[in-house]
């Protein structure tokens, strides 16, 4: 038998929201969203402090951070389906992300989480 290759099908199988592989990244965003929400306000051990630029590891200082971490759901951009993990910057006028940076944090490395 001969492969035929049907270009469309191919690209409406990775650029469907609703196919199979939508639905597995949209696992694999809440799984992250998950473990971002439970490790945002833990103080990592020793061990780990060696990877972060100084004063250290962050401490969570609301829950609000927390609890606004959140996976999207899949959508089509371009020519593939992605989803994103995302956190609303900024609480009462505080940027989050703007405060980190200039403490020199720098993002977490999910391969170290895991993930």
């Amino acid at each position: 038998m001969t492969f035929v290759p049907n270009p469309p099908g191919i690209k409406l199988l990775f650029t469907n929201p609703n196919g199979g592989i939508a639905r597995h990244l949209e696992d694999i965003g809440e799984r992250i969203a998950l473990l971002s929400q439970a490790t945002v306000g833990v103080e990592y051990s020793r061990w780990t402090q060696g990877n972060n630029p100084p004063p250290g590891p962050p401490y969570r200082r609301t829950g609000d951070l927390q609890q606004s971490i959140r996976s999207t759901p899949a959508i089509v951009y371009g020519d593939t389906v992605e989803v994103n993990v995302v956190a609303d910057p900024s609480h009462r006028g505080f940027s989050y992300s703007l405060w980190l940076r200039k403490q020199g944090y720098e993002f977490v490395d999910l391969q170290r989480l895991g993930i």
